[in-house]
This record gives structure tokens, sequence and C-alpha cells, in this order.
């Protein structure tokens, strides 16, 4: 079976800062004014064969995210992060990233409620926003754009009922 989609997300981010101890200074304006066409797309085929009497598919997908930085980092004011202990310097100047998800996964369905899979998946990233240390002693981080990345990997899933059922 072939299921198709397509998402259009419309989205309009302004961060104004003001300088504190210059009033009458224009702000600094991180802006993002972005429409989005995300396709996706699965094709299923089931399999059959020595082990057909548990059904059995193959699953190939793609689909297209975005990832938007949230306002405190298109701004470019400092703020502590207690996730790494720094503070941080937001960028006006971000954009957002694009990325292309592929997978394929083999699935087994041993029960209605247990399975095997395998997925393999790769994901192309498109000006990806990543966190950078600043130059100088502080150590304090700020946001960037990189210019691509990926990121691959194998998925492995088993689930198994152990009997707690409702009733």
């Amino acid at each position: 079976s072939l299921l198709l989609g397509m998402r259009l997300e419309s989205s309009f981010q302004r961060a104004n800062t003001f300088q504190l101890f210059s009033p009458d200074a224009d702000p600094v304006t991180g802006l993002l004014d972005t429409t989005d066409r995300l396709p996706a797309a699965t094709l299923t085929q089931s399999l059959t064969g020595p082990l057909a009497e548990r059904p059995m598919q193959l699953r190939l997908g793609y689909g297209k995210t975005v990832n938007r930085p949230d306002l405190r980092e298109l701004s470019p004011s400092t703020y502590y992060d207690v996730k790494t202990n720094r503070e941080v310097v937001g960028n006006p100047d971000l954009t957002r990233a694009v990325i292309e998800n592929y997978d394929l996964r083999w699935e087994w369905y041993l029960s209605s409620d247990e399975s095997v899979s395998v997925a393999g998946f790769v994901k192309q990233f498109t000006d990806p926003i990543e966190s950078v240390i600043e130059v100088g002693a502080a150590g304090r981080l700020t946001l960037a754009n990189a210019s691509a990345a990926q990121n691959n990997g194998l998925e492995f899933d088993v689930r198994k009922s152990i009997g707690f059922g409702s009733g």
C-alpha cells in the first residue's frame, strides 16, 4: 500500500530585543518568516514465504520536517542554561533547519501484542542549529546554523507480552 501526504506550515516569529541602557536605540530583531511544504510518503509491502503464518511487512518511508529556533534563541540576550551550566547568547541571524527523514523497516507480527522489527534510517539536515562555544575566557555558548549534517542509525525493537493483561 502507498500512503502520501503533504503538510503546509507557515510560521512567523519576531524577537525584538531592546537595549536596557540605551532605550532610544533601535531594538535588535530576530525574524523568521517561512512557509514550508512538508511531504511524507510510506510504501508498505506484505511479505510471504516460509514464515507466512505470522504476518511480516517491509515499510519504506520518507518525511520532511523543520526545526525552528525558539524566541530566546532568536534574541541576542544572555540566558542561563541549567543543562549545560553555562550562559547562552542567542543569535538573531538563525534560520530554521530542514530535515529529510528516510527509513526502511522490516516488521514481523508474532501476535496481536508481540512483534519484532529492524529498521535503518538516515536523517539529512540543512542549516541545523548547533551550540557553539564563544571565543574567550567565559566559555559562553551561542547558537549558529551549520551548513549540513547527517544522522544514520539502526533500530531494533522487540515487543513481548509478559502476561499482565487487563481484566
